[in-house]
C-alpha cells in the first residue's frame, strides 16, 4: 500500500517534462470522469452529432486519416471535401485545451467578470474577449433557430 509520503517523494523526483506529462494525464482523467470525453471531438462523437460535410451538407462521409495534431479527418464522398468534426464551428480555430475551454464556459455561466475569467484560465484579454464573442454568437444563433 502506498503512502502519502511515497507519492510526494515520487512527484518531487520527477523531471520537469515528466511532471508536465503527469499533470496532463491527471487533467485528461478528470475530464473523462466529469464529461466522459477529453476533447471536443470526443464529446461531439459521444453526443452522437451527425457527421455532415460542412461544404455540401452530405452525410455520406468516411474517415480519411488524421491531421498533423492527431485529429480524425473525414472525406465527403459527394463533393470530395476533407474536414474535421469541428469545421465551421466556434472550436475550429481554437488552439485551446479542452479542460481550459470547459473551465472558461463554466466560469462564464457564473457571470464572473472577464478579468477574473482571464486570470483563472490563464488567457490574455483579447483571447478571452474573442472566446466570449464566439460563444455568445453561437448561443444567439441557436436561440434564433429554436
Amino acid at each position: 500500500m502506498s503512502t502519502k509520503d511515497s507519492f510526494e517523494d515520487y512527484v518531487f523526483s520527477l523531471s520537469k517534462d515528466d511532471f508536465e506529462l503527469l499533470k496532463d494525464t491527471i487533467i485528461k482523467r478528470n475530464n473523462m470522469e466529469k464529461y466522459r470525453a477529453s476533447s471536443i471531438e470526443e464529446l461531439t462523437l459521444l453526443k452522437e452529432r451527425p457527421i455532415l460535410c460542412p461544404a455540401c451538407g452530405s452525410s455520406d462521409c468516411i474517415k480519411d486519416g488524421h491531421t498533423a495534431n492527431g485529429t480524425e479527418r473525414y472525406l465527403c464522398k459527394e463533393c470530395g471535401h476533407t474536414f474535421i468534426l469541428v469545421s465551421k464551428s466556434i472550436f475550429n480555430s481554437m488552439k485551446i485545451d479542452f479542460d481550459i475551454l470547459a473551465r472558461y464556459v463554466q466560469l462564464m455561466s457564473f457571470n464572473l467578470p472577464l478579468e477574473a475569467v482571464e486570470e483563472l484560465c490563464d488567457v490574455s484579454h483579447p483571447t478571452a474577449l474573442l472566446w466570449r464573442h464566439k460563444i455568445f454568437a453561437t448561443v444567439n444563433e441557436y436561440q434564433d433557430k429554436v
